[in-house]
């Protein structure tokens, strides 16, 4: 992914919420949000093998900025590829947290888009059978820029589809992806 396109990601991430803030009525139309959140979902990471997983993540939001949470997200992606003789598994774990920012501006609103900013560490394992190499296994750095809407079912299970663009360094090699993944937020 080029500099340029990284760019125009986080700047679209960065100015459409702030557009949306100030149309924002006060912290009282948040109460319906609930203090707590616990999510869990289908997750698929983008890259040279995509890879399909699982992810889960629960927020705390203060009483006095209920608009405003801080998140912790743990996720795993799985893939194989089989080239030629050659069989390549991988998987990738994530441990991410940061602030998230919710975007809404009524009560009882259905939609309720929010916006974070994650920052972690990420252990990637690749196995390479049918070669005399061994494979490769790396903990680095990995921050994550994104967001999502959450869509209300009942009074307190909403459904979330989301949308990170993911940075990792890799034996001192950046590369981004992208993770995208759907799921059900239970709110409390």
């Amino acid at each position: 992914m080029s500099r340029a396109s990284v760019f125009v990601v986080f700047a679209i991430t960065l100015f459409i919420p702030a557009a949306a803030w100030s149309q924002m009525n006060p912290a009282e139309n948040y109460r319906d949000l609930g203090r707590y959140e616990v999510y869990v979902g289908y997750s698929r990471m983008t890259g040279s093998l995509g890879l399909n997983g699982w992810e889960a993540s629960g927020a705390y939001k203060p009483q006095r900025a209920p608009w405003f949470g801080v998140v912790a997200d743990v996720s795993g992606h799985y893939g194989v590829e089989d080239i030629a003789t050659i069989r390549v598994k991988s998987h990738m774990y994530n441990y991410l947290a940061g602030p998230e920012v919710y975007f809404t501006r009524l009560r009882n609103q259905k939609v309720v888009p929010f916006g974070h900013l994650l920052f972690g560490a990420s252990e990637e394992n690749t196995d390479i059978a049918g070669v005399s190499f061994n494979g490769v296994q790396d903990t680095a750095f990995t921050w994550a820029l994104g967001g999502g809407v959450d869509y209300r079912f009942g009074n307190r299970i909403y459904g979330r589809a989301k949308l990170d663009l993911v940075r990792t360094h890799f034996l001192s090699e950046g590369d981004t992806r992208g993770r995208y993944g759907f799921g059900v937020v239970y709110r409390f």
